[in-house]
């Protein structure tokens, strides 16, 4: 009786082991399609078309059919980005773009999920031309490209970037008709309005990249903002778009104020 149970057990353990090898002969196509499709989407990517950091460095000398499309994150962004970069925060916005740009699309050295996706919908909405740059915006600023800054003053990089005068000074210059010099109030138009530094132009922190190419290379240039901090970050982003010998107003409009000196409206 128990050699017959014993039997009886064999021919089960080789009834299991016979089904488990046919489950997987007939399953196995089906993991390494799986697998298969994993490479060949890794593939994929990797086989996007790529431009070097110098070598979009020698392009934007002279092209102006050139869009940079900046995929990481908003805040990320904000931090620190490719000059004239766009922040690809809608779909909206990137398709604002010409189709007949070309197309640089800036974003982690990694991540090549977003590469992707972003590729995807440049591809399927009519755009030629587009390529990602190689190693992201790290080996962007390894080969010293352009790129503007927040404006940390917890950074010795961008503390250095920044030259600061007094209200005195600055009142001497004020007054000075003929010395010339050109004044940004980075404030709202709100606070504009409200009170300013005579001659002063008005353009916002956040304007200052795009409104860049009305600022004069042959004059001065001051800038100030309600406190020192908002100046410092104006300095800055004026430094990172080429204005070397920016003045930045010491404590901003508030020691100007303090001073006793004259604001109008």
């Amino acid at each position: 009786m128990d050699k017959e149970k014993n039997n009886n057990k064999v021919i089960l353990i080789g009834i299991i082991l016979i089904v488990l090898v046919f489950a997987f002969t007939i399953f196995k196509p089906l993991f390494n399609r799986s697998e298969t499709k994993e490479k060949s989407s890794k593939q994929e990517v990797l086989n996007y078309p790529k431009i070097s950091p110098e070598d979009l460095k020698n392009k934007l000398k002279n092209a102006t059919d050139i869009q940079i499309l900046d995929i990481r994150s908003t805040d990320d962004y904000a931090m620190e980005h490719l000059i004239n970069s766009e922040n690809a925060t809608s779909e909206e916005l990137v398709n604002a773009i010409p189709k007949e740009k070309t197309v640089i699309i800036v974003g982690y050295s990694t991540k090549d999920e977003e590469y992707t996706k972003t590729f995807d919908y440049l591809k399927n909405n009519g755009y030629k031309n587009f390529f990602v740059l190689k190693g992201g915006i790290d080996a962007w600023k390894n080969i010293g490209g352009a790129a503007i800054s927040i404006g940390n003053p917890n950074s010795f990089t961008d503390a250095s970037k920044v030259i600061y005068i007094s209200p005195d000074d600055l009142k001497k210059m004020v007054d000075n008709k003929s010395y010339p010099k050109y004044i940004i109030d980075i404030r709202s138009k709100q606070s504009f309005d409200g009170g300013h530094i005579s001659g002063a132009e008005n353009v916002s922190l956040d304007d200052l990249e795009k409104s860049s190419g009305k600022f004069p290379y042959g004059k001065e240039i001051f800038v100030y903002g309600d406190t020192e901090l908002q100046g410092f970050q104006g300095g800055v982003r004026l430094y990172d778009l080429g204005f070397m010998s920016v003045k930045t107003l010491q404590g901003g409009l508030t020691s100007w104020k303090d001073k006793g000196f004259e604001v109008v409206k």
